[in-house]
């Protein structure tokens, strides 16, 4: 679906920056209903992947719990999305993994 193609489009750029990111249904959900509008179609979908994931997703990589990179599971509840962030394991993190589920 549309989302799946935006949220693997981010996870192909997290991925230099060391990051996996993963959708809960529920976000996906979430996100497909918020960013479709019937007279636009899904075109306001990638600025609130951008407002509401990409951009607090930046913000954890050059501040905070993903500058070192990891993963982050991201799933809704109440009506917004909840980011849960794992640390960077001295093993590479299996991205291949990331993007089969993606896929």
């Amino acid at each position: 679906n549309v989302v799946d193609k935006f949220i693997k489009q981010l996870n192909d750029r997290m991925k230099e920056k060391k990051v996996a990111l993963t959708l809960d249904e529920t976000a996906r959900l979430y996100l497909a209903k918020k960013g479709y509008e019937p007279a636009y179609g899904a075109r306001p979908l990638g600025r609130l992947i951008q407002t509401e994931v990409t951009q607090v997703l930046s913000e954890e990589i050059l501040f905070g719990k993903l500058e070192k990179g990891g993963s982050v599971v991201i799933d809704a509840e109440n009506n917004k999305l909840k980011f849960e962030y794992f640390e960077a394991e001295k093993e590479k993190i299996n991205l291949s993994k990331v993007e089969e589920e993606v896929a």
